[in-house]
């Protein structure tokens, strides 16, 4: 197999560089707005996850999937994926720490490994769909 010629690796690693930014964005920001300006940290980390739905929103939208316009339609969509992905996650993990199925690190590590892989599978199948099926 080529990877060069290999459209869902190339796929998967822009995927990863922009998640990457996105990541860095928000750690930048929040860490940021808390040690430099005296922000409260949970609204800091409230606009640093703004910050980063955009950096990631944009950075899929134009660089992985290499889609142009239709923002009426990504957009949405990609806000739906965050808010559902979110929901589910945060719900198993608060299950399984009230339910003291895994200690809290190993669950964190859990869904921070679950994250990108559901969302670059939804992001491929419905939400960029167009870029996927060129």
């Amino acid at each position: 197999m080529n990877i060069r010629n290999n459209d869902t690796v190339q796929t998967l690693l822009r995927f990863v560089v922009i998640g990457g930014l996105s990541t860095l964005t928000y750690l930048l920001i929040s860490i940021g707005l808390v040690k430099a300006l005296g922000v409260r940290p949970s609204i800091a980390s409230i606009l640093a996850i703004l910050c980063g739905f955009v950096v990631s929103y944009v950075g899929h939208h134009q660089f992985t999937f290499r889609m142009t316009g239709r923002h009426a339609v990504h957009l949405p969509r990609f806000g739906a994926m965050q808010a559902t992905i979110f929901i589910v996650l945060g719900s198993l993990s608060t299950f399984i720490l009230e339910h003291h199925l895994a200690d809290p690190t190993m669950t964190s590590l859990g869904i921070a490994a679950a994250w990108p892989p559901i969302s670059f599978l939804i992001s491929r199948l419905w939400v960029f769909k167009h870029a996927a099926s060129k």
